[in-house]
């Protein structure tokens, strides 16, 4: 079931606009529906080639549907799985694009994350932004 869903993704509109060389921007998506939304899920999968794709996917993911519990959810949690450290890296620099209460969670959790390389990030944003942090018990 899986496979099938990855294949669709990979058949997307979306990911046709996010693997080109010159990155589109994520509004060029269309609408936030959420097809989209599942789409942009499935894209986020770091074995998804080419590289640029997951990282552009978690992006627009976490810029057009902050807002979703669920998604908010999601990129929480990519801060304990290393396999997700660059798109936490990215979602981290940008920090002042997102919506909160994502932007404040996912600086909340990339502080006690695993990854040194993630909490020194989330220290820096945390001195360098206006991002309120949220501590979630």
């Amino acid at each position: 079931m899986i496979l099938i869903a990855a294949s669709l993704a990979l058949a997307g509109p979306a990911y046709d606009l996010l693997k080109v060389r010159d990155a589109v921007g994520c509004d060029a998506l269309g609408e936030a529906t959420p097809a989209l939304r599942d789409e942009l899920l499935l894209l986020a999968a770091p074995d998804v080639l080419p590289s640029a794709v997951p990282m552009r996917a978690a992006l627009c993911l976490a810029q057009r549907f902050g807002d979703d519990a669920s998604v908010r959810s999601t990129v929480v949690d990519w801060t304990a799985d290393p396999a997700h450290r660059g798109q936490v890296l990215l979602l981290l620099g940008n920090t002042d694009g997102l919506r909160d209460p994502l932007a404040s969670e996912l600086v909340a959790a990339a502080l006690l994350a695993g990854d040194e390389r993630v909490r020194a990030r989330a220290r820096r944003v945390t001195e360098q932004t206006s991002v309120p942090i949220i501590v979630t018990p």
